[in-house]
């Protein structure tokens, strides 16, 4: 792509740049897998959100975050905000 550095939001500048884009795409990847098995079940909006976050901190603790990294994150950025996104891009985008 040509970056040399990238700044995400809040956590400073990094030069590994290639490093940061795979891992967001291989993230991205991992939610659509999640939603395509998730979704079609049609559980109620509360469930898919409990489950949703039950399954990210699963991700983050086999990156190696503490459970006390994964609370901060929780705190600073709440997972059912994310599955409501989600659930509007699979409905709009996905399963037409």
């Amino acid at each position: 792509m040509g970056f040399k550095r990238i700044a995400p939001t809040h956590f400073g500048i990094f030069e590994n740049v290639d490093w940061h884009l795979g891992m967001v795409l291989q993230a991205l990847d991992q939610a659509e897998t999640w939603m395509n098995a998730n979704l079609p079940a049609d559980l109620p909006a509360e469930t898919l959100k409990e489950s949703f976050q039950a399954w990210m901190e699963q991700q983050a603790l086999a990156q190696g975050l503490t459970p006390e990294v994964i609370e901060a994150y929780r705190l600073a950025n709440p997972l059912a905000m994310s599955v409501d996104g989600l659930v509007r891009y699979w409905k709009k985008y996905r399963l037409q």
